[in-house]
Order: C-alpha cells, then structure tokens, then sequence
C-alpha cells in the first residue's frame, strides 16, 4: 500500500461516485416521468449508500496509503484500513432507517417539483393547425400522417418537445397513438436540432409531415387530437 496506489484509487472512486450520481438522476428522472414515484426510495437508498460507501473506501485507503508510507509498515494499515471500513459498515447499517426516511423524502420532493414545472410550462406551449390526414406519397401511396405548429409563449427556451397524437375510430374511440419530437436538441435527431426559444414558432417544412403509418384503416379521417405530452428545458 503506497501513496501512489491511494491516489489512483481514489480518482477511480471519485470517477466511480460521479459515474453513481449520474445514474441516479437518470433513473430517477424516468421514474419521475412515469408518474408512478413509488420506486424511488428504494432506488434513493440504492444509489445513496453506493455512493456513501464509494467516497468512503477512496479516503480510508488514501490516508491509510499515506501513514503506511510514512512509517514504512504496509500490513498495519491494510489492516487499519480494513477496520476502519468494517465500522463505517456497520454505522451505515444501524443508520439506515434515517438515511432511508431522509433520502426517500428528498428524492420525492425533487422530482415532483420538476414534474410540476414541467406540467405548468405546457401550458404555455401553443400547439395549432393541427391536421390529421390522408397523404398521397410516391413511395408508400396513400399513408395516414399529421401536421401541426408549436409556438413557445413562455420566458423559457426548451431543449425537446413531444407530441402524442390520438387516433379515434367513427365512434370516438382512441384506436392508436403516435409520439413526435418535433423539437429534440441531440446527436441522435432527425430534426435540425435546434432549441425552441421564447417566442419561436416551429413547423415542418412546406409539403412535408408526419407519418403514422402503424395507424389502423379504422380510423376516421380527421379524427385525431394532439397533445403536448413533455418537454425539456435548457439549462
């Protein structure tokens, strides 16, 4: 156990730990979008104690690294070390309940937040001119597709928007639904990728629309609604 093994050790367990947070809000975030919140404290717990334990073993080892190499006498402080992180364990585990309680609290209170946000901006979101169709194409003949504009009335720029549109039968009846994202900020859009700022308008361009061709023939023409169902703000 040298100095020169506790660094490295420890960059990979500050890698390891930001490499956790990441994955935590990820996860957290599309549970949070599914509206069901309930997996998130244990999922809060799970990533909080990896995280805990993680920092923990990169600093013992790192001080313990440190004095072995200082008073020359490795084992003692493998030991030490060894020790050390066996009471952390067990604190951990006594302490769970309130870790458990705090994070699960915390967590939920986050997410909701940002769901809510996100449910009040929608509204100020404009979405007109919605059309849905029969298109005439030259590869496909006559496909089922739609067309609409977005307009962003708030003060916030925003990074994805997703429309879903719902199919109804002759009886009014929701047969298919469809997601769009006419508005996606990634390296993996068919988009132009740009955001939609304070004001902006976006539509397709002329002559162009959206296919659904998964649509089943017993849809009604016309019969379709469309509906603003997530966005993403810029950070």
């Amino acid at each position: 156990m040298s100095i020169g093994i506790g660094i490295i050790v420890f960059f990979i367990a500050l890698i390891a730990l930001v490499a956790e947070f990441i994955l935590y809000f990820i996860f957290g975030l599309g549970t949070s979008f599914s509206g069901d919140l309930s997996p998130i404290g244990g999922m809060a717990l799970f990533f909080f104690s990896l995280m805990i334990l993680t920092a923990t073993a990169g600093i013992l080892f790192l001080i313990c690294s440190i004095f072995a190499t200082i008073t020359k006498n490795k084992k003692v402080w493998g030991r030490v070390f060894i020790v050390l992180f066996g009471i952390v364990l067990l604190s951990f585990f006594i302490f769970v309940p309130i870790i458990t309680k705090t994070t699960t609290s915390f967590t939920r209170a986050y997410f909701r937040k940002k769901a809510e946000e996100k449910q009040s901006y929608i509204s100020k979101v404009k979405l007109y001119s919605f059309e849905a169709k029969y298109y005439s194409t030259y590869l496909d003949g006559r496909v089922p597709g739609v067309g609409f504009k977005l307009k962003n009335e708030g003060d916030r720029t925003l990074t994805e928007v997703e429309v879903t549109v719902y199919f109804k039968d002759a009886s009014g009846n929701v047969i298919a639904e469809e997601d769009y994202h006419p508005v996606l900020v990634s390296e993996y859009s068919f988009t132009n990728g740009k955001p939609l700022k304070p004001n902006y308008i976006w539509q397709l361009e002329a002559g162009k629309f959206y296919q659904a061709k998964s649509v089943p023939s017993e849809w009604q023409e016309g019969n379709a609604v469309a509906k603003i169902t997530n966005i993403e703000f810029q950070e």
